[in-house]
């Protein structure tokens, strides 16, 4: 039986400078000059996360806003990005290989709080107004208009759920704040607290509405918010009646000045400024008949404005895949990011070392949730095909963080990128950030120099590079050809002696060296002569593991088909022993086969498909044709 083993030389990064684009031997579909080269399908598309506030400061003199001010270096305060440094740094993104760029919302926001700043942009004070924190209307229409001269989209995040901390609960009828209890009340399940106790902190937040073609704000009134007090849990009815627990004021999402304001507002700054995509927040806090009539007449108008295939994304905070699906249903999402295919597959098979058959759960049974077809004046796409996949975004821990080993992020941003889903990628990915949450992993991107020459940006890059010039990647169907059934579980114990670096450390160049975290890479492994350099584990962080008794534990291996083109991923989880398995392939006997992210002959194919995988712990291969 021919097969294909990985040599550990394999593993290593061929990132001289004349290797920068991708050694793709691939054949047939789509390697020639056909349409699907062209960005015209969401599939297409490789999402770039941006928090406008730590990207790169373009403009210095909106850094003092109404006598608040940047406070460098502390990451809970403002730091001062802002939409002119992103559109400068557009041909950093797009040698990434990065076609649209979600940014954080727009709108002018409650500025400082004891604990934090409204750097992030969820803390709206005036939806009608743009935050002048970032810039002007003519710095954000050229952003978006650069970015569509590059041939990039433009996704903006908008939330509907709540305003910032706009008011207090006068509790005690003084018109004063007397306590915290002021601001953060607690649940109240009966009743609304009384609209006469809501002391504005400046003018009440505004919304837009449209009267004979022109759009005009209006105040909100505390009528207009749910008024229940302090958030007391994340599930169940309460959470779409309750304030966040940072005092973010819940809207009134039933009331229909509410409900036709916040579209009236929405549809305004997608037709002024341009954008191609709305990313929706907190979608489970507002109730569900409030998405159904948002989703459908905000496709409507836009369409009649001539505004076609415009995405509507939902955040649903859930890793059930049953939930998920279900904000796809009766005209709501064009689809929602995969929460399930992160923890289930990402997080369990690779961090906490589940069996790989609970990533073929995540990649191939939890589609039966979600609906077959398209939805009307939506992007023509199913839910399923159009939903998003990440390995961490600014809620959570960065994925290099998770555990100290610099293959984590390998295998996680390649699983990422060639699954059947558009892939996210966190700004700072590919610099190796090692936030912990929070503000943490919201770190100042301008600390790297934007350095292109790192291993992780250029890694990142040839995987975007694979993903454009293979349709089967792209648009292709999903197959999962092997699974294991045995855990990989390892336990990590952190060495004190470990100092991290400065989260802004932007790894190594060529070479021996040192990157964030305290990684060490060795060049020159494999006997290659072309300044190749690899991770290594040995970062003062000590894996402990029991022999796994089954050869293939860690193994998971899938394919991509699109016509006649074949591509077949192979990844091994298993953080100590190497993983073999013979696994049925779509390749005719005989095929020739090249491993493309490394530049290795892989072989022949045996007999009725067969090929037989050895791969060295923690790696991963991607095989296509040989032309």
């Amino acid at each position: 039986m021919l097969g294909f083993r990985c040599r550990r030389a394999s593993r290593l990064f061929l990132l001289a400078a004349r290797a920068f684009g991708l050694v793709v031997g691939v054949s047939g579909a789509g390697c020639g000059g056909d349409d699907l080269h062209l960005v015209e399908d969401w599939r297409d598309q490789i999402v770039y996360e941006v928090i406008v506030d730590r990207f790169d400061d373009g403009d210095p003199s909106n850094n003092t806003v109404d006598g608040v001010s940047v406070v460098p270096g502390a990451l809970e305060r403002f730091q001062g990005g802002d939409w002119r440094g992103l559109t400068r740094r557009l041909g950093y993104l797009q040698r990434l290989g990065i076609t649209a760029i979600w940014i954080s919302p727009i709108v002018a926001n409650v500025q400082r709080t004891e604990g934090q700043d409204g750097y992030h942009g969820y803390w709206a004070k005036d939806f009608t107004t743009l935050n002048p924190r970032f810039g002007d209307l003519d710095d954000l229409r050229a952003l978006v208009e650069a970015a569509h001269a590059r041939g990039m989209r433009v996704i903006v995040d908008v939330v509907t759920n709540h305003a910032g901390r706009v008011f207090f609960y006068d509790l005690d009828g003084d018109g004063a704040l007397s306590s915290d209890a002021e601001w953060y009340p607690p649940f109240e399940s009966e009743a609304p607290y009384p609209e006469d106790s809501v002391i504005w902190t400046e003018s009440p937040p505004r919304l837009f509405r449209e009267e004979g073609g022109e759009m005009v704000p209006w105040a909100l009134e505390p009528k207009h918010f749910h008024l229940r007090g302090q958030m007391a849990g994340y599930v169940g009815d309460a959470r779409e009646l309750t304030d966040f627990p940072t005092g973010l004021r819940d809207l009134h999402t039933e009331d229909e000045r509410v409900i036709q304001g916040l579209i009236d507002t929405y549809v305004y700054w997608a037709e002024t400024i341009g954008f191609d995509g709305f990313r929706l927040d907190a979608v489970p806090h507002v109730n569900r008949a409030f998405w159904s009539r948002f989703c459908t007449e905000v496709r409507e108008r836009l369409r009649a404005r001539g505004i076609h295939d415009f995405l509507l994304l939902g955040e649903v905070y859930d890793d059930d895949p049953e939930v998920l699906a279900s904000y796809t249903n009766d005209g709501q999402f064009d689809s929602v990011f995969d929460f399930s295919l992160k923890w289930r597959a990402i997080d369990a098979l690779l961090l906490d070392g589940a069996p790989a058959s609970l990533a073929r759960e995540a990649l191939v049974d939890n589609r039966a949730f979600y609906p077959d077809t398209p939805h009307e004046n939506g992007v023509g796409l199913t839910p399923w095909q159009a939903r998003m996949s990440f390995a961490d975004n600014h809620d959570m821990w960065r994925i290099a963080a998770a555990i100290e080993d610099p293959w984590i992020p390998i295998l996680a941003f390649t699983l990422v990128y060639t699954v059947d889903a558009i892939p996210v990628l966190y700004y700072g990915s590919e610099h190796d950030f090692i936030g912990i949450g929070g503000d943490t992993s919201r770190e100042r991107l301008w600390t790297t120099g934007f350095d292109e020459s790192n291993w992780m940006y250029r890694y990142l890059a040839r995987l975007a590079e694979l993903r454009q010039k293979s349709p089967a990647l792209r648009r292709g169907d999903l197959v999962v050809r092997y699974a294991s059934e045995a855990s990989t579980a390892v336990e990590y114990v952190a060495d004190a002696n470990v100092e991290a670096e400065d989260e802004g450390s932007t790894g190594t160049s060529l070479g021996s060296g040192t990157g964030s975290g305290g990684r060490t890479w060795t060049s020159g492994v494999g006997g290659d002569d072309e300044g190749v350099a690899e991770p290594s584990t040995t970062s003062g962080v000590a894996a402990t593991q029991a022999p796994a008794p089954a050869p293939d534990a860690g193994l998971l291996v899938y394919e991509r088909r699109y016509g006649d083109e074949v591509v077949l991923v192979a990844l091994n989880a298993n953080a100590r022993k190497e993983a073999r398995a013979q696994v049925e392939t779509s390749f005719p006997e005989g095929t020739r086969l090249r491993e493309v992210l490394f530049g290795e002959d892989a072989g022949r194919v045996g007999p009725h498909g067969q090929l037989n995988l050895v791969l060295p712990a923690r790696s991963v291969v991607v095989l296509f044709k040989r032309s």
